[in-house]
């Protein structure tokens, strides 16, 4: 094939995926929001699609790739992040994290003990940032013994928007690190399956207001895990990450306009496009510090009072949960606010 014939298929469908961002953005199929799961070969269609957008360069430029591409694909739609199965001890203990610790000076914080093995619970984790690293570190690797310290046999998964599962390399590592698709059923599956699951409330929305300084959380219309800890009656854990959002500076801060770019790429992926004034983090301190379980009583199907006055609650003890904390990790005393949006 001739490079012109190359370029012109690949602007096609590069056309065809814009048309089709605007289903996912419609059904949020890719922000882990849909209420039932897609069909097995709508999904397995897209994601197909989707690695032949990314991977149809590298091919066309050196084709025995080609092969390495074919012997991937089983494992590209086999589904596992629907089932957590593909945990991997090496990858929670693989040397990189402990040298990611190094870097940021990594910590988890326990002032109320250890958790109860007999539970089930919503570990809430606050803020996104620009990318949850101390999430993503804290909580999926063992570089802070967190099984030991904290867990105490709580089997955890955590929810990522589906779109992470369709991006090679990084599926694998999540998996890896026990993510599992944040589709509502699949989450639900999951606590009813005997597993406790953490997320960030805020989402890729949250990381849009993410910055040095800033702790601003996207929560007061967040009552999708409010309502799901109810329905299993799984106690809600609200968590703080320190830090977390002094890791970049946004780039839409120089330039304002980018924001709405941001937020058009967040509604379409479920995620934040990454957009920053440098690509090496900022070896900054990020300490997580778990929160007191909120208990909940189960309620099968839960009305919108009920799940309001548990989310009113839950805004209530995160704000005391800061508050009992910034005054040690947060250096700065005119960032020692908290902003609930």
């Amino acid at each position: 094939m001739s490079t012109g014939i190359f370029v012109a298929v690949y602007i096609a469908l590069l056309g065809i995926f814009y048309a089709l961002s605007a289903y996912m953005e419609k059904s949020a199929a890719m922000r882990g929001s849909h209420r039932k799961p897609m069909s097995p070969w709508i999904d397995k269609g897209l994601r197909l699609f989707f690695l032949t957008i990314l991977v149809s360069p590298l091919c066309f430029a050196i084709p025995w790739t080609i092969v390495l591409v074919l012997l991937y694909i089983p494992s590209f739609i086999d589904g596992s992040e629907k089932r957590g199965d593909r945990v991997s001890a090496w990858l929670t203990s693989w040397r990189v994290f402990h040298w990611v610790k190094w870097y940021f000076t990594l910590e988890i914080v326990t002032p109320h003990g250890k958790l109860d093995p007999k539970r089930l619970y919503v570990v809430a984790v606050h803020p996104h940032g620009f990318l949850p690293l101390g999430t993503l570190i804290n909580m999926l690797s063992e570089v802070n013994n967190i099984r030991e310290k904290w867990l105490n046999g709580v089997k955890l998964r955590t929810l990522a928007a589906s779109f992470c599962f369709y991006i090679p390399g990084y599926r694998d590592f999540c998996l890896g690190g026990g993510v599992i698709d944040a589709a509502r059923y699949n989450a639900k599956r999951a606590l009813t399956n005997g597993c406790s699951i953490a997320l960030v409330p805020g989402g890729a929305t949250e990381a849009l207001y993410a910055g040095p300084g800033h702790n601003t959380l996207v929560l007061k219309n967040r009552r999708g895990f409010i309502k799901l800890a109810l329905e299993v009656g799984a106690d809600l854990v609200p968590v703080y990450s320190f830090g977390e959002n002094d890791c970049y500076n946004q780039a839409a801060s120089v330039f304002p306009w980018l924001k709405r770019v941001q937020a058009k790429f967040q509604k379409v992926f479920g995620l934040s496009l990454p957009m920053v004034t440098h690509v090496i983090p900022k070896p900054v301190k990020i300490t997580t510090v778990m929160g007191k379980p909120i208990p909940v009583k189960k309620v099968e199907n839960p009305s919108d009072a009920e799940v309001d006055a548990l989310l009113t609650l839950y805004i209530e003890k995160i704000t005391e949960h800061f508050y009992a904390h910034c005054d040690k990790y947060i250096v700065d005393p005119k960032h020692r606010k908290l902003e609930i949006l």
